[in-house]
């Protein structure tokens, strides 16, 4: 990739620096507590033990930037929280400078999401915090097929599992179900027979949306709907 720092002026383009590919770029932030080997990986498995996440970053290179970026009441968001580093730094800082910043987290994987919580457990009881934590899914749908798809080990089950899909999921408006033929679905390989199926549902519709959240199709307690009104302001 080139990167090309630029300042127009009327019609002329001042080129004021280049970098090539495979041009390595120096890490200004030296210090040995930035390591990620040490205060990412090392510290992560001191924390929770074995685990099989990689690369997770210093803790106090996030500590750093939450410090330089953020007022001691801000909500620190982070959408890809993988090992739970942004949300360890901001408990630190807060017990540190006696802040109160609270934090977001989001996360896909289910690896990622069991070592963020059992990491954020671990360190409100080492670090003696008195804070409150809560944890939130996303109600799914198709996103359940699609679980169910990926454990499944049978054509038999994969049948089964369509079965139930015609009568509950939300395909793409461009899938005909009436050219599924059973007989050439169980002449593909297992893997392509999941890839079929997936392919086949509406990727719009993986969760509830909160707008439907009182369709008795979802059948949504009451006790999650308040939860949700009250997280998104809704009371």
């Amino acid at each position: 990739m080139l990167i090309i720092i630029s300042k127009l002026k009327k019609t002329v383009i001042n080129l004021y620096h280049k970098y090539y590919e495979q041009q390595v770029f120096k890490n200004v932030w030296t210090d040995k507590k930035y390591q990620s080997e040490f205060h990412g990986t090392n510290l992560l498995k001191n924390i929770i033990g074995k685990n099989n996440f990689s690369y997770p970053k210093s803790l106090f290179a996030v500590i750093d930037v939450v410090k330089i970026m953020t007022k001691p009441d801000d909500i620190v968001l982070d959408f890809y929280a993988g090992s739970g580093t942004t949300a360890h730094a901001v408990l630190k800082l807060n017990k540190e400078d006696n802040g109160n910043r609270q934090f977001i987290l989001i996360e896909q994987l289910k690896e990622h999401i069991d070592i963020c919580n059992k990491r954020i457990q671990k360190i409100l009881k080492l670090e003696d915090i008195n804070n409150s934590f809560a944890y939130l899914e996303l109600k799914k749908w198709n996103q359940h097929y699609i679980d169910d798809i990926e454990d499944a080990k049978t054509t038999k089950k994969l049948l089964t599992i369509y079965k139930k899909m015609k009568s509950e999921a939300y395909f793409r408006y461009d899938v005909d179900l009436t050219k599924f033929e059973e007989n050439d679905f169980s002449k593909l390989e297992l893997e392509q027979q999941k890839e079929v199926l997936i392919e086949c549902l509406d990727k719009n519709h993986l969760y509830v949306n909160l707008s439907e959240m009182d369709d008795a199709t979802y059948d949504i307690s009451n006790e999650d709907k308040a939860m949700n009104k009250k997280f998104y302001g809704l009371d």
